[in-house]
């Protein structure tokens, strides 16, 4: 899935917040009431089994995430 985790929260500023990653899997943790946690995963907890992926000084495995809110200006839109 590279599908974007879309947070939505009932305040004026930043009701949402968007996490975006080129990883696969996302862990994602909502065990306090007042907090969440994103996680993006290079791979299933079992991934070494599944889709083995080296990483080495000439090829290093690399992920990237993204979080992203609106501006003010951007939701008086």
């Amino acid at each position: 899935n590279h599908e974007p985790v879309v947070l939505h929260y009932a305040r004026p500023l930043a009701p949402t917040v968007t996490v975006r990653s080129d990883c696969d899997h996302l862990v994602v943790f909502d065990g306090p009431d007042d907090a969440i946690a994103v996680e993006p995963q290079s791979g299933p907890p079992d991934g070494l089994t599944l889709r083995p992926e080296v990483a080495t000084s000439g090829t290093p495995l690399r992920r990237t995430m993204t979080i992203s809110w609106p501006t003010p200006s951007d939701t008086t839109m």
